[in-house]
């Protein structure tokens, strides 16, 4: 009980005040948080898919779909948080950063943005300019939290979401084309044993 009355109250927090000192306070205790935030999001990620599946988004094997969003999803918050640091620490010479701080702020943010989505899409499927809304309130999110954490000027926070986003998207992209390739061998393999 007491891991979902953190999330919650942290979610609730960032909903209602999205201000530097709110990222502060919400991620001064993540001791250890790492397991609970990989679990939560897991959990969300599947009710997220689920709601897309029913809206007939996908045809395809749901389990494999749900393991692959899941993976990827994850894959993609550890590169961004990753290049965030990197940036933070090579580029602009700040080794301020915490990083489970970060890692919890990031995962907060991002479990409001399935949350807010997952709503739009199930409540008011049609107007797409709120999902566009949306995906603006996450940016904007964003560059509080990272600006709060790391304690860089806003142009610098700016940069520093830009490249990483574009970092890890082309990071992703390169794994996803080696794992796929993997995958495709993978019926070859036994023909050998």
């Amino acid at each position: 009980m007491n891991l979902f009355r953190r999330w919650s109250s942290s979610i609730w927090r960032v909903l209602i005040n999205p201000t530097p000192k709110t990222f502060l306070a919400i991620s001064d205790d993540v001791d250890g948080i790492f397991g609970e935030s990989v679990f939560l999001f897991s959990v969300f990620t599947t009710i997220s898919f689920i709601v897309v599946v029913s809206k007939g988004y996908f045809e395809r094997s749901f389990f494999l779909d749900l393991i692959g969003a899941i993976l990827l999803f994850l894959l993609f918050i550890l590169l961004f948080n990753y290049f965030i640091n990197y940036i933070n620490d090579r580029i602009f010479h700040n080794q301020s950063v915490f990083q489970e701080r970060l890692y919890f702020s990031i995962f907060v943010i991002i479990l409001i943005s399935i949350i807010l989505d997952n709503l739009l899409l199930i409540f008011l499927p049609n107007l797409v300019f709120l999902g566009y809304a949306s995906t603006l309130y996450t940016v904007f999110l964003f560059i509080i939290c990272i600006k709060s954490i790391t304690n860089l000027s806003y142009w610098q926070t700016i940069i520093t979401l830009f490249l990483s986003s574009v970092l890890s998207a082309i990071s992703l992209i390169i794994v996803g084309f080696f794992f796929s390739r993997l995958i495709y061998l993978i019926p070859y393999w036994f023909d050998y044993f």
